[in-house]
């Protein structure tokens, strides 16, 4: 396997414990291992580095459950993949930002966020300032101004949204997509 390396794993049969290396428990330094443990061979690959991650590209994104979005932006950004919004990114969706880094996050033509207050029940729309304010703490620097700029999360409302252009996300500093 190109660009791998190999690694010596002892295991104790029937037991958890697995030492890694040369030097592991177990193995004396003539090469012996000890009545009961195994040795494997295992290749491993480097961790992928950003460059060689696919992007994730979000088209339409209607938002949904703040807590499920931040789960799955956590995690995207955890994978360390590119992010391309080429279209809609609303409400709950825009939690992305609070979690990708702007280096990782890109724009293109005709792409926007779209930010509203959050709310309690997506039947009844009623407003949920602490979830509202807690997104708004959540967002980078140059989102909270541009929300300060139109009065504040508290002027948001639950069916009033504010969209954000690509253009406007450019200005300041959020790549253009190829």
């Amino acid at each position: 396997m190109k660009g791998a390396v190999t690694l010596s794993v002892y295991v104790a049969i029937g037991l958890i414990p697995v030492v890694f290396g040369p030097a592991a428990v177990g193995q004396s330094s003539d090469g012996w291992t000890p009545p009961g443990w195994k040795r494997m061979e295992i290749a491993a690959r480097p961790a992928p580095t950003p460059e060689h991650l696919k992007p994730v590209v979000m088209q339409w994104e209607p938002g949904g459950h703040i807590t499920q979005h931040e789960y799955r932006f956590r995690s995207l950004a955890s994978m360390g993949s590119p992010v391309e919004i080429r279209g809609a990114c609303i409400s709950a969706c825009t939690l992305v930002m609070s979690y990708v880094p702007k280096e990782r996050i890109c724009f293109g033509e005709g792409s926007y966020l779209s930010f509203h207050a959050a709310v309690s029940s997506m039947e009844t729309w009623a407003y949920n300032g602490e979830a509202t304010k807690r997104m708004y703490q959540s967002y980078p620097v140059e989102i909270k101004a541009w929300i300060d700029g139109r009065g504040g999360w508290e002027s948001l409302k639950p069916k009033e949204y504010w969209p954000l252009f690509a253009r406007d996300l450019w200005a300041m500093g959020y790549a253009k997509c190829q």
